[in-house]
């Protein structure tokens, strides 16, 4: 009885972190928002993806962290993006957005543009 419920108690352990791990990598992303800094990119030569910018996102409620993201060319400088980030995968997409759309919590981190 004992063998039965400890093989049990494995098997819902693996399947619930099978079920984790596909939701990570396959799941809804966490939105985060970045202005771009053309100061803050490296150039990738054997890669596709041409570019890999390293700079400060936020969530909606302003918490920051370090994001690292590659594109196929140089994006605009001061752009605000909203990117799509999974926890493995890293960002899967992003778009330019304007300052009114940002978050309240991002606007405060960021200036505003100059008309």
């Amino acid at each position: 009885m004992k063998k039965l419920v400890i093989g049990i108690a494995a098997a819902v352990i693996v399947v619930g972190g099978c079920a984790w791990l596909l939701n990570a990598v396959t799941g809804d992303p966490a939105l985060r928002w970045t202005q771009i800094d053309n100061g803050r990119f490296e150039t990738l030569q054997d890669s596709d993806m041409r570019y890999q910018y390293r700079l400060e996102s936020f969530d909606e409620n302003g918490s920051g962290e370090e994001t690292v993201f590659k594109a196929e060319r140089m994006l605009r400088d001061d752009a605000f993006l909203k990117l799509e980030v999974l926890p493995f995968r890293g960002v899967v997409s992003w778009e330019e957005v304007s300052y009114e759309n940002l978050p309240a919590a991002v606007q405060e981190k960021y200036e505003r543009p100059k008309a």
